[in-house]
């Protein structure tokens, strides 16, 4: 081969092969151009996602505020109001114990025996004693009757178990301490736990406690298994009551509503989790 034909073959095969090179590089350029083109769509996916991530974790949250304001609203609030109400007539029995024991045992003898005799030694019918002379020993039954149903509400529903899992087992201990102040394990003597739980029950109907007049109805009616339940509450107060008693149930109940004082939406969780609950977590 002459040696410009040499050159010219030279000259078109580098031609050729600047062009393939050529190529190859643009597509090379282009696969990295998409490769990083495609890892930022992905990144703005994962961004949306994480987005929509978050506003789901919000409105959950938002639901599980409002669920557990619910919840407090429910159980709480008339938990802690009967617990306050007892716990000052427990104090205020202690100061007349012997003088309210007189009106304890007037209310039992007419529910052993409403009959017009009873009602002679009452100085007139049982409603009217019910709403007078009566009225210490009736509320203070009234108010030890509602305690026992709000807080077996507590126990039998478990209201916070799921969402709130530390806070509904302090409650319990709490519940447990004021239901062993009134039977102490004293089976002859005190108030005990399956009377206190078959009051809870008895003492309201359809998740709506018992009213005072409704209870002051059941007094009056012609039928003891109405009746009944509300004997041994009665005998607890008219017999067995004492000052020391009477303190130790009253401390067992202000250690209750000094604990439901807490906020059950941020009560025991890690302040890592508090953005979970949408409330700012305050150590206990």
């Amino acid at each position: 081969m002459s040696g410009s034909a040499l050159t010219v073959a030279l000259t078109v095969a580098g031609t050729l092969l600047g062009a393939v090179v050529g190529v190859w590089g643009s597509v090379l350029v282009a696969r990295h151009a998409a490769k990083a083109n495609l890892a930022v769509e992905e990144l703005r996916l994962q961004g949306e996602l994480d987005k929509i991530k978050q506003q789901e974790s919000n409105q959950q949250a938002v639901l599980e505020r409002e669920k557990i304001a619910e919840l407090h609203q429910r159980y709480l609030v008339p938990l802690s109001y009967y617990a306050e109400r007892l716990s000052v007539r427990v104090g205020e029995l202690e100061r007349q114990l012997e003088k309210a024991k007189q009106w304890f045992e007037s209310a039992r003898n007419y529910l052993e025996d409403p009959s017009e005799e009873t009602e002679r030694r009452l100085g007139g019918p049982y409603a009217k004693w019910f709403y007078y002379k009566g009225y210490f020993a009736q509320s203070t039954l009234f108010y030890t009757c509602s305690y026992f149903y709000y807080a077996r509400e507590v126990r039998f529903n478990r209201p916070f178990d799921e969402s709130r899992n530390v806070y509904a087992q302090e409650l319990r201990e709490f519940l447990n301490g004021v239901e062993y102040a009134f039977w102490r394990n004293d089976t002859d003597h005190g108030l005990w736990d399956t009377a206190q739980e078959m009051i809870g029950e008895r003492f309201g109907k359809g998740g709506v406690a018992t009213t005072f007049v409704e209870m002051c109805q059941e007094h009056l009616s012609g039928d003891m298994f109405r009746r009944a339940v509300y004997l041994r509450p009665l005998d607890f107060y008219r017999h067995w009551l004492d000052a020391a008693w009477a303190q130790e149930i009253k401390a067992s109940l202000d250690k209750l509503i000094e604990f439901l004082k807490h906020d059950p939406q941020t009560y025991g969780i890690p302040a890592d989790q508090e953005a979970d609950t949408g409330v700012t977590y305050q150590p206990q």
